[in-house]
């Protein structure tokens, strides 16, 4: 490799870093903010205050029993969303035949008679609630900023990925400058003029390469990774129809207000549930996280697929793979276990170095064990020979294999020889069921420095 190849490489690395650092950032950002609208959405959306309002402006005669209507109806519809959140995160909201849940039933009819009750007492007070009933409901229907802001952030995310590919497209145009060559493409001599040296003319031409491809579609980006560079979609897609889905609907919602279009329609698969033509698409707090999974692991796998074709100098690949082993290893830690297995996953298959493989091999077992449960991996993991690799790995395959007092027992020798620390004992993923069943109340480290075992974290 020529300095001049090195020197750009060089210039990749520094983009690659800092455009998944502000990708990472972008979309922890757009789930902290879903996550403080979950916390405070009723202060949020003030359906109480505003359904007050319109109740008092509506009955003069009575002010107190108009505001305790407004207040008996913005509960029951709030302790109704709660009820069906509750069921629908059990998978209980309907039963095997597919009627709704009994006990859900029985719950929801103690609501409304609690309001029909409620409702009975004001009106022998003699406060009309049927007079006012309509209006407290159409301003209940209106006050929907969590839902709207909600759609925002969606809007936001799908945003930070679009940021993220320009970039990374950038970087291609970077290492492969003669792909910049072009028959169709002229240039006056006014316009080389215009430049102080032909570097400067390139990376102004590279840019409305960038800019011109971003003007176009989802599906033309992915489109263009194939033919330029080989990657396939479902290569780096956790779910394909799910990511398709998210930038259809965030399409919906900039230019068509949330309504339904034909177009939307025509590219995105209907079930039973799907709103018809002219119906409008929410984002709930459920969707808008499984869509902050889907577009994470999409821009960190597009951008992993990227360097390994483009980067040829190892010191500069080992710098590159070791920001997706930290993003690997974070979503470890968060417990987004899809995310966690995609990302380990393909890493245990292209990584350069054994040791490293081998980490997110173990990840990857740890991330599919949590959602899929024990089943999936034990064939893999007792067929494991950890005979020739760091006892640390002996440790992995007890765990992973719920042999919760055999672990610790190994745990405690190794701590003892300095190999692990008691704070990797406490901090791991890998030993969190160990921990449980036998946590360690206080640290018992060897004098010296440990020889850290990073199931997934890496320095830099």
């Amino acid at each position: 490799m020529n300095d001049t190849a090195y020197q750009r490489e060089l210039e990749a690395l520094q983009a690659f870093r800092g455009a998944l650092r502000r990708f990472r950032d972008a979309l922890d950002a757009v789930r902290d903010l879903s996550e403080f609208a979950t916390r405070h959405g009723k202060s949020l959306d003030s359906e109480e205050i505003e359904i007050s309002i319109t109740a008092i402006s509506s009955s003069e005669n009575d002010i107190d029993k108009a505001r305790d209507a407004a207040g008996a109806l913005a509960d029951f519809f709030e302790s109704s969303k709660s009820l069906i959140r509750e069921y629908e995160s059990k998978g209980d909201l309907r039963g095997p035949g597919g009627d709704p849940n009994p006990e859900f039933n029985m719950r929801s009819g103690e609501l409304v008679a609690r309001l029909d009750d409620q409702f009975k007492s004001l009106e022998s007070g003699g406060f009309d609630v049927k007079e006012n009933l309509g209006k407290m409901l159409s301003v209940y229907r209106k006050k929907t900023r969590v839902d709207v802001l909600r759609s925002s952030l969606l809007t936001t995310a799908v945003g930070d990925f679009e940021v993220l590919f320009s970039r990374m497209v950038g970087v291609y145009y970077t290492l492969r400058p003669q792909a910049l060559a072009s028959k169709d493409q002229q240039f006056s001599w006014e316009d080389i003029q215009r430049f102080g040296s032909l570097e400067e003319l390139r990376d102004f031409h590279a840019d409305r390469q960038v800019e011109q491809l971003m003007w176009r579609g989802f599906d033309d980006w992915m489109e263009w990774l194939d033919k330029k560079l080989k990657i396939k979609f479902s290569d780096i897609a956790l779910t394909e129809s799910l990511i398709r889905e998210i930038f259809q609907r965030r399409h919906v919602i900039v230019h068509n207000g949330g309504i339904v279009s034909r177009q939307y329609l025509a590219k995105v698969p209907t079930t039973d549930t799907s709103p018809g033509l002219g119906g409008r698409l929410t984002v709930s707090e459920g969707y808008l996280l499984a869509a902050l999974d889907q577009i994470l692991t999409l821009g960190v796998l597009l951008s992993s697929a990227i360097a390994d074709s483009l980067v040829r100098s190892p010191s500069i690949t080992r710098a590159i793979q070791a920001e997706f082993m930290a993003i690997a290893y974070s979503a470890l830690q968060e417990r987004r276990w899809k995310v966690a297995a995609r990302l380990s996953g393909r890493l245990s298959m292209t990584l350069d170095d054994d040791h490293k493989r081998t980490m997110m091999k173990v990840n990857y077992w740890i991330a599919r064990k949590n959602s899929e449960g024990l089943a999936v991996i034990r064939g893999d993991v007792e067929s494991w020979d950890t005979s020739s690799l760091k006892s640390e790995f002996e440790l992995a395959r007890h765990a992973l294999l719920d042999q919760n007092e055999a672990a610790h027992l190994l745990a405690l020798k190794l701590i003892a020889k300095g190999e692990i620390s008691s704070n990797e004992y406490n901090e791991w993923p890998l030993l969190a069921d160990v921990r449980i069943a036998y946590p360690l109340a206080e640290s018992v480290d060897a004098p010296g420095q440990a020889e850290e075992f990073e199931a997934g974290e890496i320095e830099g």
